[in-house]
């Protein structure tokens, strides 16, 4: 959760240093990729960077056992390792089927912030037509919670998103 906040304030070295603990830590003991941290993990990680968003797909390609959590969380960082090598169609196409996972466990925070991530790679994509169904439900969810920066992350400009995020 460090690592997300950290990543959402944009201090991106620090996200990754966080990542580059907890796969570290992981590495010496796994532990099952629960929904109590991967989601955060994968999200910091694709904030941070591809070498970070790498990371953290290692860490998932050792877990034996499957859970939506885990699914979920390889589809946010191969899209952001996607977005990084600059198929922003991918990326986008990763964070929606991550988004889907998030609605069928279901997990309405988690599905925003992967609806608002595909909504800015189909935009850098070219087809910002394809992010107006994904920018619906942020925008939505986003003033229904007072949550200006969850459009900023959708590559929405926001006339005021408010002080820094602070977690």
């Amino acid at each position: 959760m460090a690592a997300l906040c950290r990543a959402l304030q944009g201090r991106s070295a620090e996200a990754a240093t966080l990542i580059e603990e907890l796969a570290d830590s992981w590495s010496t003991v796994p532990a099952l990729a629960s929904g109590e941290w991967i989601a955060a993990a994968a999200y910091a990680a694709s904030l941070a960077g591809r070498d970070a968003a790498v990371r953290v797909r290692a860490m998932l390609d050792r877990v034996g056992h499957r859970t939506p959590w885990s699914e979920a969380a390889l589809r946010t960082v191969t899209g952001a390792v996607a977005a990084a090598d600059g198929d922003h169609r991918r990326a986008g196409e990763l964070h929606l089927a991550g988004a889907e996972i998030y609605a069928r466990i279901p997990d309405v925070t988690d599905r925003m912030l992967a609806l608002a991530l595909a909504a800015a790679e189909l935009t850098r994509a070219g087809d910002p037509r394809a992010a107006d169904g994904p920018l619906v439900e942020v925008r939505a969810f986003a003033e229904r919670n007072e949550a200006p920066g969850l459009l900023a992350l959708a590559g929405r400009p926001v006339a005021d998103t408010g002080p820094a995020v602070a977690c």
